[in-house]
């Protein structure tokens, strides 16, 4: 069974969503010297204070869940695109804690950036919502009801 999220991020005039693009779009392996040095900078773009060592830990929080599948094939991203103003991101793996841990690196990493990870498994209705709301931080666990999985 296959764990999907998509990671939707709301436009702010803070947080230019160009450089959330960029940082989130770099394959950040372990295994990758290149990438994880691309993944870095790019953080520190985005939060010069803080960014390089939020990003540092949340690389650090990925490879103790993800192990090897991390070092051999990152969070398995696909192409971001924009979806009334807002930057979605959508991801495959098999494991919501990756989308606990990205919600918990993009809350520090920006505070008061308006997010929200949602997920689900393969014809499962259990899902997650994780992120952020004008600064306020909600998790959402459990059979969420959407239109699709309603019985007919």
């Amino acid at each position: 069974m296959e764990f999907h999220f998509t990671l939707q991020i709301r436009p702010s005039t803070r947080w230019p969503l160009d450089a959330l693009k960029t940082l989130l779009s770099i394959e950040c392996q372990t295994a990758e010297a290149d990438s994880l040095v691309q993944f870095l900078s790019a953080a520190k773009v985005v939060n010069p204070e803080h960014g390089e060592r939020l990003a540092q830990g949340f690389i650090r929080d990925l490879d103790k869940v993800m192990g090897e599948d991390f070092r051999a094939e990152g969070v398995g991203l696909y192409t971001p695109y924009l979806a009334d103003g807002s930057l979605v991101f959508s991801f495959v793996y098999g494991d919501p804690t990756v989308a606990a841990i990205l919600a918990e690196f993009l809350g520090f990493l920006c505070p008061g950036l308006d997010f929200e990870a949602r997920g689900d498994y393969d014809e499962d209705p259990y899902g997650f919502r994780y992120g952020y709301k004008d600064g306020q931080y909600f998790q959402e666990e459990g059979f969420l009801m959407d239109d699709e999985y309603q019985d007919e």
